[in-house]
């Protein structure tokens, strides 16, 4: 051996190295199994054995959906290959193939089913529900930080929650400019209502028209949080007669995400056509990785990216009802309550720190899977940044798009 060893190093030679476990990306060495995120309420996942790229399985029908749409369509003949352990071992290479694989039984109405790798096993999926028991009993456990070293696919409209970093984009003129990781999908929280905004102005609303205020609309954003939680709100109180145009302010100075549903409830639309409405507008305006669930924001499932979010943002802060209106610094709503006399209700803008880049349009928004996010205006400049884990990193990245803020 020795002998050998001194001719390799004579002749220059190298010898062969065999890659350990360690240096075999966690996508390869993971790929085709489902994968459950442990310090995330054991959040299901699935890494396809083409692309080792991951695919969210959150929730029963994204689990079904997802299934059908990556299965391979497999004949009965091929079928049966795979369904004892003698046929598997006859066919192993087709059994190698398919392993780790969803598949789609063509002869039988489009049966789905997955052969898994763990124990070669072809399991039916009939419905959603059987997708997640099935990923769950079947998944390996992973921590985030081991999660986001799978690329993320781009197929699935749906915020990845391994992301950790911050993304953002600036747009000057309407050409973009600068920005980090402005096509990455996350929540997009309170700056939906943005587009809120703009389909009401589209429905061009009567702004002198009363509007009562009932205990379905004000418990409206606890039906969308955890219990306990707190959300952006004014002092508003059931039986409150209140103008749309106090309701617009409400919602796009203080973030009022009770404005923002009342608004909606009452724009003449009943809401589900409300949010199509919004995501009709979102089409048109050349996006394709936005999507809104409902008008508030509450919803992480409301998302965008940096990128896009400029877009919308640019066309929000073009309508001067809408920029105008959240720059304001103070107002007074005059609610009329149920025995007929005026209260006050102040709203507040409590972006302090923002209004003091002289922005000409400004919107906030801030949920636990959005964090910070913010779209603003000043001049011909649109700056948007998503997924700021505090304001001061938020108004950082701020001062490299706009310049520095005032000195209060």
């Amino acid at each position: 051996m020795k002998k050998i060893l001194a001719a390799i190093a004579v002749l220059g030679c190298a010898l062969p190295t065999i890659a350990t476990a360690a240096e075999v990306p966690l996508s390869k060495r993971l790929t085709s199994r489902f994968l459950l995120q442990s310090d995330a309420h054991d959040a299901a996942w699935y890494v396809h054995p083409a692309t080792n790229e991951r695919y969210s399985l959150r929730d029963s029908d994204i689990c079904f959906s997802t299934a059908a749409s990556l299965a391979l369509g497999i004949s009965d003949a091929d079928l049966a290959k795979l369904a004892t352990p003698a046929a598997r071992k006859r066919n192993a290479k087709l059994a190698s193939r398919l392993r780790g694989r969803f598949l789609l039984a063509v002869q039988q109405h489009g049966a789905l089913l997955y052969f898994s790798p763990v124990d070669s096993a072809r399991s039916p999926i009939p419905d959603g529900d059987t997708c997640l028991t099935l990923a769950k009993r079947l998944g390996q456990k992973v921590k985030t930080k081991e999660l986001a070293s799978i690329p993320m696919n781009t197929e699935q409209l749906i915020f990845d929650p391994a992301f950790s970093q911050v993304a953002s984009a600036k747009i000057v003129n309407g050409k973009p400019v600068a920005g980090r990781y402005p096509n990455q999908i996350l929540p997009i929280a309170s700056l939906t209502k943005l587009m809120t905004a703009l389909v009401i102005s589209d429905l061009k609303p009567d702004w002198e028209r009363e509007i009562t205020l009932t205990a379905e609309d004000l418990a409206y954003p606890q039906t969308q949080v955890d219990p306990g939680d707190i959300t952006s709100e004014v002092a508003f109180a059931v039986g409150d007669t209140v103008t749309v145009r106090e309701l617009w302010v409400a919602m796009l100075v203080s973030s009022s995400n009770q404005a923002a549903i009342t608004l909606a409830d009452h724009s003449g639309l009943p809401i589900p056509a409300f949010v199509s409405a919004m995501n009709s507008k979102s089409r048109a305006l050349g996006l394709n990785r936005t999507v809104f669930i409902e008008p508030t924001g509450l919803d992480p499932d409301n998302i965008s990216t940096a990128a896009e979010m400029a877009k919308i943002a640019a066309a929000a802060f073009a309508n001067p009802t809408i920029a105008d209106t959240t720059v304001l610094k103070e107002f007074t709503i005059a609610a009329r309550q149920t025995d007929g006399a005026i209260r006050a209700v102040p709203v507040t803008n409590r972006n302090y720190s923002l209004l003091q880049f002289s922005v000409d349009g400004a919107k906030t928004g801030f949920l636990y899977e959005a964090q910070r996010t913010v779209a603003v205006r000043k001049g011909n400049t649109i700056a948007v940044v998503l997924h700021a884990r505090s304001m001061s990193e938020r108004n950082q990245l701020l001062t490299t798009f706009l310049g520095e803020p005032k000195k209060p």
